[in-house]
């Protein structure tokens, strides 16, 4: 996972003027020149499935002009090699010399990153965050994170969220596991709006947990696969500006990454732009298979956030579009079929 410019994202306009600024600021790994065929490039973004390159090319345009006005894009060639068609993208010199000064934040986690941006997120220095989260663990850190909205009378949440997670401070919530001990157990007695909000947070959390079951044996497998990945990579690569044609890597749905995008758009307008958390851009539309939309996240502590602070306003607004049986659920890998339903 990768810490991309979220401000710069955000003012974007145009959907795949967004997506393509994320894939090739990824892809370029700190270059200020990448290059990918351009059938690839497509499947990437992803486009429709178009057959000629002039009709990629075509729908390409608009979105090289955003990036270019944006800065981000110095110029943006075409080359023909070997009976294929490849897209060159350059990078302006004031984009990349800001990007190599923030320093972009590559941990070898997704935990552990969506942990250093939660803490960023409160107010704290990315080189604290950072410092807290190898010291003590994202357990600890997530713990105190999540605890945040119950303690009382906080004038420095960061300075509380560091003192607590150095401290092992004891709580004014009970862990998350376990059942809130002020829930009244007289079914006469109806439970406050708070309380009702997080017994339903807490149900969230322990199902997508373990459906999506992040233990050691999956982990094993996932690292597995992209250590076979980066070895097939290092084989088949002899330009390391060049973008091989093909990938293992599963072929996002065009129209699921629409839909999620314009879900987005609108919670935004709903919500504002300042209630989305800093990682929010790294989900994204992976399947739309009729009424059902599945949206990939980086893990399961993402998918319980997620669900409990959007799930009942994406999945309403789902529901506008889709019909009333529309589901939105998420998953964390295309190629599993474990998937976990956003609540209503």
């Amino acid at each position: 996972l990768k810490n991309i410019d979220v401000e710069f994202y955000w003012s974007l306009a145009s959907p795949i003027a967004k997506r393509l600024y994320r894939l090739v600021d990824k892809k370029r790994n700190g270059r200020r020149l990448w290059e990918a065929e351009l059938f690839s490039l497509k499947d990437r973004i992803p486009l429709s499935n178009y057959k000629y390159a002039s009709k990629i090319k075509e729908k390409l345009a608009p979105a090289h002009a955003e990036l270019i006005e944006k800065d981000f894009l110095k110029r943006v060639t075409y080359r023909k090699s070997g009976g294929n068609e490849f897209a060159n993208y350059e990078i302006t010199e004031g984009f990349h010399a800001r990007r190599s000064a923030i320093g972009a934040l590559e941990l070898p986690s997704g935990d552990e990153f969506f942990c250093v941006q939660r803490l960023k997120a409160e107010g704290m220095g990315t080189k604290a965050a950072e410092d807290l989260v190898a010291t003590h663990g994202t357990s600890r850190v997530m713990r105190y994170v999540e605890a945040l909205p119950y303690q009382k009378n906080l004038r420095n949440p960061a300075g509380w969220l560091r003192k607590a997670i150095e401290n092992n401070y004891e709580l004014d919530m009970p862990p998350v596991s376990t059942p809130p001990k002020h829930l009244p157990t007289d079914p006469k007695v109806e439970a406050t709006p708070d309380q009702r909000s997080f017994e339903a947070s807490n149900e969230r959390t322990e199902d997508y947990a373990w459906l999506f079951a992040e233990g050691d044996e999956d982990q094993d497998n996932r690292n597995q696969r992209e250590e076979e990945e980066r070895e097939r990579r290092t084989e088949a690569s002899q330009d390391p500006n060049q973008e091989e044609p093909s990938s293992s890597e599963p072929t996002l749905d065009p129209r699921a990454i629409e839909a999620w995008e314009s879900l987005v758009e609108d919670l935004v307008a709903l919500r504002g732009q300042h209630s989305l958390p800093p990682w929010f851009d790294q989900l994204e539309g992976g399947r739309l298979e009729g009424a059902i939309l599945t949206v990939l996240v980086p893990n399961s502590t993402a998918a319980n956030h997620l669900n409990e602070h959007f799930g009942t306003d994406l999945v309403r607004m789902w529901r506008e579009r889709a019909g009333a049986d529309a589901t939105l659920q998420v998953a964390t890998d295309l190629r599993s079929d474990k998937r976990a339903e956003l609540a209503s």
